[in-house]
């Protein structure tokens, strides 16, 4: 394979391009996973410890229960204003996820789970309860209180 002749600093501001981009490329992976994983501790999700409490909706991308009530999590995330209490939702469909299942005793889905600091067994909201915003944030302001 013959390369076109460049002078040699042409070849060296290509050179340099090339090893910006590959270096970006990783770095923007390293970060977006550095984000993404910056409220576990350990070695992996499982090892997870809740430094605050924490009310999480496990759910499997794939359930039509799920996908019902998401518009309604998402709403109750996005409104909920409270420093005390982290809103997150995890999809255990995902094979990193999966064993949180177990961890929490999952059986169905959507489960969500309250999760406090320094407890081992987390609250579930019941299923019994609605499912909309309105429901959540009462719900939670009386268990976070």
């Amino acid at each position: 394979m013959k390369f076109p002749k460049l002078p040699k600093n042409k070849w060296v501001i290509a050179l340099t391009l090339l090893v910006v981009f590959v270096v970006g490329l990783y770095g923007i992976q390293y970060l977006q996973s550095k984000w993404m994983m910056e409220s576990f501790a350990g070695n992996g999700v499982c090892d997870r410890v809740f430094e605050k409490p924490t009310f999480v909706l496990y759910y499997a991308s794939w359930c039509p229960h799920c996908k019902k009530m998401m518009p309604a999590w998402d709403k109750f995330a996005s409104e909920w204003k409270s420093n005390k209490v982290v809103v997150e939702k995890v999809d255990l469909a995902e094979d990193e996820n999966a064993c949180l299942k177990d961890k929490w005793s999952i059986e169905s889905y959507p489960t969500i789970l309250l999760h406090k600091p320094k407890v081992d067994k987390p609250v579930e909201y019941p299923k019994s309860n609605e499912r909309e915003a309105g429901a959540f944030a009462s719900w939670l302001k009386e268990k976070s209180a």
